[in-house]
């Protein structure tokens, strides 16, 4: 799952050209796009999710378009990278169809997009819908839940904040214990979810469990862990931004999907990975999108959360794999947890 905004220009800029971008309906964010030489520059601004919390974000970007007209590149803080999942679509705008290459939103390669003439796109695991008015330019596009569409004037916030939890994550009863067990049983329909060594699926129930610490082999390795993942849970929360290294995420902040990417770059050297799916969190309790990371320790993958500073991660989440797609996908499926020890 990592969504995941408007910076004002000085001396009068021009009004430029303003997005609304939306999810399920609701306003969640707003874009202008202001011409900058044969560039274009993007200020945006919405309201995201990060660890359970209402966080809005901002952020500045550079299209920079190629003597054809097409978008080569997007420019943020001077790295070639974008910074969230909506940016896929919204690179695609300009491209024909068939195969495009456009920038990875898991990291910063340029790999390749499809895209139909019915208007859909698939990158990887990624896909959405372009939209065009009747000269043929994109009015729309969308990834999952989120839906960015031009409009005529500056949208205004509306008086009532919309309900964010409802519209990114899973909502369930409150569990006691449930944050911090080692063994949680989920009871899932609707919705496969996959199975592994510490995640076994069987008729409609999920169990997972997680290692003790006391299991964990002591040494070089998990010393060094337990140093990244602390210096990397008291960051600030800062969305997508997509950092390619460690540092640039120490300087900065980010999500939890820039800070697994960041632990699996600290510990060059040791067997590590990137998983995704969805985590409990008990304040309002809900499921969320969340990504976290696995090292491989004697024997085992130990999983390992930097965001919220566990070595080893709890039991209270079920991969669902970094390919999932987003919570629209989930449709009617169905999640709840039935015991947590």
């Amino acid at each position: 799952m990592g969504l995941a905004l408007l910076l004002a220009l000085a001396c009068a800029p021009p009004e430029g050209e303003w997005w609304a971008i939306t999810a399920d309906g609701a306003l969640v964010g707003r874009e202008r796009r202001v011409a900058a030489g044969a560039d274009e520059l993007r200020e945006r601004e919405w309201s995201l999710l990060l660890g359970g919390r209402a966080v809005r974000d901002r952020s500045t970007s550079l299209v920079r378009r190629a003597p054809d007209g097409s978008l080569r590149s997007l420019i943020r803080d001077g790295a070639l990278c974008w910074e969230g999942e909506a940016g896929v679509a919204w690179l695609l705008e300009d491209a024909g169809l068939g195969e495009a290459q456009v920038l990875d939103p898991q990291g910063c390669e340029v790999v390749p997009a499809l895209i139909s003439a019915d208007g859909t796109w698939r990158q990887g695991a990624a896909s959405g819908r372009m939209e065009r008015d009747v000269a043929g330019v994109v009015s729309a596009v969308s990834i999952g839940l989120l839906r960015a569409a031009r409009v005529p004037a500056r949208p205004d916030w509306p008086a009532e904040a919309p309900d964010l939890q409802r519209l990114f994550s899973v909502p369930t009863r409150q569990v006691s214990g449930a944050r911090g067990a080692w063994t949680v049983r989920f009871a899932v329909r609707g919705l496969a979810v996959p199975a592994g060594p510490d995640q076994v699926v069987r008729d409609g129930l999920v169990v997972v469990t997680a290692p003790l610490r006391a299991e964990l082999p002591q040494g070089e390795a998990l010393a060094r862990v337990d140093a990244a993942v602390a210096r990397l849970a008291v960051l600030p929360d800062r969305a997508g931004v997509r950092s390619r290294s460690a540092e640039e995420v120490l300087a900065g902040g980010g999500d939890c999907e820039d800070r697994a990417r960041a632990l699996v770059d600290a510990l060059a050297g040791l067997d590590t990975e990137v998983r995704c799916g969805l985590v409990y969190l008990a304040d309002p309790p809900g499921l969320y999108p969340h990504a976290w990371a696995a090292v491989r320790l004697g024997e085992r993958w130990v999983p390992v959360d930097p965001t919220l500073g566990q070595v080893p991660a709890d039991a209270a989440r079920l991969e669902l794999g970094c390919g999932w797609g987003s919570l629209a996908e989930l449709g009617g499926a169905q999640l709840e947890i039935e015991e947590a020890r």
